[in-house]
């Protein structure tokens, strides 16, 4: 804790936020900025008493924390009877039986910049819904309804709704809607810039669409180098979501981590050069433009943007400072995001490494790694997949209610060539113009996603490759955590005492 200091300003953090949230019916936003206004004049009072001091500057953290929050859980009001608005669709549209479904941003009116989910109802005699694309203009007719929950296992669906910015959800018959011209004047920055990314993203399918890939390629290219999973079969995510590989289908840390880190390799004789880091997080940041900024990418290339900054500048050694940091940087801009599944998923995962991955790849020793460095190499993978999964199962479990038990053999297979599909992928884009190239790249990225697929459905189909329904509650998920936190302090407390045991032998560590 002493050399990670933000780590228990994160935690303040995320306590107040939890605070006010169950506190939301009795705790208004002015009680919790007085307090974190008294907190921080009684921090500048005590300021000759640094323990009184510092134990005030923390409340005052958590009170804002919880100012943010009761701020963010204004209700917004919706009409009570059908309105007519111009919108522009977000996401390329997915069918779902007899409807239509796609995320859509109002363009006009008093609700200009809100969010729907919405729902058109396919008209199969026009056959008019074959037209709606990300970036489609609208004008639409329709109710707006606040989001109900589905069940499945504990996940919260209207929360994540509302996380992500949606305000309601419509459905929309097939004669309400007509295509049309929208103006984004009334969009905010960040709008508009998100749909110059929708149209940039909406070009490159449209690339992918002629280079004469089989469906299943063009599907997991669309998902894992674009961030679009519209064209996935449910049977595809099914055995993902088995396998335990579910994570490779998002456009998020494991995606960007590659390409950063490649890069980082290609030139690191200029480690911590300002022009290295600041050309590698233009590349990361265009990649995620040109995928249209969804959530989870832009999550993980602001975490790779903190990363950067602390290696440059070289003021802390602790990886926990740094995700501490990034937590907080986050959760300013959207304090909701610490009820996002994807969120907690990724901060967790990422602690898990941290606190596992040393420990457990150096159980043979410095000198046998050394010495076997194929093994090394092998054994590597497998200690980031074990001490990943051992800090998101319990979240795994509450959420989704099942447990992968062959996600080491998953990794295996779904790492390695998921790699290989992002880097050919790149490859495909970059020789567009170049006809015999391309006869060259398409079939080899053809077997890739043949093997990725092949693979994991053998996995899925493994005895007992799945464990469900695993029915645990917040306070089981609690003591989880609670009990892996336990095994990681008495872990490094062991490992620690053999290090010093070892240093007084003279024998190397």
């Amino acid at each position: 804790m002493a050399s990670a200091p933000l780590l228990r300003i994160a935690a303040m953090m995320i306590g107040g936020i939890v605070l006010a949230d169950f506190s939301a019916d009795v705790l208004s936003p002015r009680v919790w900025f007085l307090g974190f206004a008294v907190a921080l004049l009684a921090a500048g009072g005590w300021r000759r008493r640094p323990l009184a001091s510092s134990a005030c500057q923390l409340v005052g953290v958590m009170m804002f924390g919880g100012w943010m929050m009761s701020r963010s859980q204004e209700i917004f009001p919706l009409p009570k009877s059908p309105i007519t608005y111009e919108a522009v669709m977000t996401s390329e549209p997915s069918v779902h039986g007899k409807v239509v479904t796609g995320d859509l941003l109002i363009t006009s009116g008093p609700l200009a910049g809100r969010r729907l989910k919405a729902a058109v109802l396919r008209d199969t005699l026009t056959r008019r819904y074959e037209s709606l694309r990300a970036g489609c203009g609208m004008q639409v007719r329709s109710r707006l309804e606040i989001p109900h929950d589905f069940h499945r296992g504990n996940f919260n669906y209207s929360r994540w709704l509302t996380t992500h910015g949606f305000v309601a959800r419509t459905f929309i018959l097939s004669s309400a809607w007509r295509a049309h011209k929208v103006s984004f004047r009334k969009l905010s920055a960040t709008d508009r810039l998100r749909l110059k990314a929708l149209a940039m993203r909406h070009s490159v399918l449209r690339r992918f669409e002629t280079q004469g890939l089989g469906e299943k390629a063009y599907a997991l290219v669309a998902a894992m180098a674009i961030g679009d999973r519209s064209m996935l079969t449910e049977e595809v995510k099914t055995v993902f979501s088995q396998s335990g590989a579910s994570h490779v289908l998002a456009l998020s840390g494991l995606h960007l981590g590659v390409i950063y880190f490649f890069l980082t390799f290609c030139f690191r004789h200029y480690r911590r050069r300002l022009w290295q880091q600041s050309l590698l997080l233009t590349v990361v940041w265009g990649y995620v433009f040109v995928a249209g900024l969804p959530v989870s990418a832009t999550r993980a290339a602001t975490l790779l943007t903190i990363y950067a900054f602390v290696d440059l500048t070289d003021r802390s050694r602790s990886p926990l400072n740094t995700l501490s940091l990034a937590a907080l940087v986050m959760l300013v801009g959207n304090p909701l995001l610490v009820w996002d599944v994807s969120f907690q998923m990724s901060m967790a995962s990422v602690l898990g490494i941290l606190l596992f991955y040393r420990p457990f790849y150096f159980l043979f020793g410095k000198e046998w790694m050394k010495k076997h460095r194929i093994m090394a190499s092998v054994w590597s993978m497998a200690v980031v997949s074990l001490s990943a999964q051992i800090a998101v199962a319990p979240l795994v479990a509450y959420y989704f209610e099942l447990f992968s038990t062959w996600f080491l053999l998953s990794n295996f297979v779904a790492v390695p060539l998921t790699t290989a599909i992002i880097f050919t992928t790149i490859v495909l884009l970059l020789t567009t113009p170049v006809t015999a190239m391309q006869q060259v790249v398409v079939p080899v990225l053809d077997v890739l996603s043949s093997l990725l697929v092949g693979g994991l459905e053998f996995i899925s189909k493994l005895p007992l490759a799945t464990i469900a329904p695993i029915r645990i509650n917040a306070t089981q998920t609690v003591l989880c955590y609670l009990f892996v936190g336990i095994v990681a302090a008495l872990v490094l407390l062991v490992r620690k005492e053999i290090k010093r045991r070892q240093q007084l032998k003279g024998i190397p560590f």
